[in-house]
């Protein structure tokens, strides 16, 4: 595996970043770093919180990402060079493992998908490279469906109906 070029400050400084706003997705961070992963990119921070950190496990590269001051969910795409490829939030490969592998992952909300990252993150990217890919495909529609339906709108996205449909629907894609 190439060695990273990145300053080790450089990561220390988005990782400290990330960790102090988003813990579990800055320890899952840690922990592909931890397990070997490899740093693509890391900066920051430049104007308005701008941080970006980019980890190779495997065949997957996962994104860490803040501007002005929020920091984003963690997501991930196929390793390579940049494509028009869209990024999947880490918490559907999560999901997906999780289901796979009979571990409690609590989907009650679409605000759940950010939880257990850092324990299970890894092991979900691992899982994708054995050959499970589909299964996040199929859970990246369904997901995208319902964010679709919901939109920018609180009202709809406080609709216990369309919340229950959204997250039925991904359960029914995560088997």
């Amino acid at each position: 595996m190439p060695e990273s070029s990145f300053d080790d400050g450089d990561v220390d400084r988005v990782l400290a970043y990330v960790m102090e706003a988003r813990p579990d997705t800055g320890e899952l961070a840690r922990s592909l770093l931890e397990r070997g992963g490899l740093v693509i990119e890391a900066w920051g921070p430049l104007q308005m919180a701008v941080y970006h950190l980019e980890v190779r496990r495997g065949n997957w590269e996962v994104m860490f990402h803040s501007e002005r001051g929020h920091v984003e969910a963690a997501s991930f795409r196929r390793a390579g060079p940049p494509t028009r490829e869209k990024c999947r939030p880490i918490g559907l490969a999560v999901l997906a493992w999780a289901r796979s592998h009979d571990v409690t992952f609590r989907l009650e909300t679409l605000a759940d998908l950010d939880q257990d990252l850092a324990a299970h993150g890894a092991d979900a990217l691992d899982w994708l490279d054995a050959g499970n890919e589909p299964v996040v495909e199929r859970l990246y529609q369904a997901w995208w469906d319902g964010v679709q339906r919901i939109g920018y709108s609180s009202a709809r996205l406080r609709d216990p109906q369309l919340a229950a449909d959204v997250i039925a629907r991904l359960e029914e894609a995560a088997r």
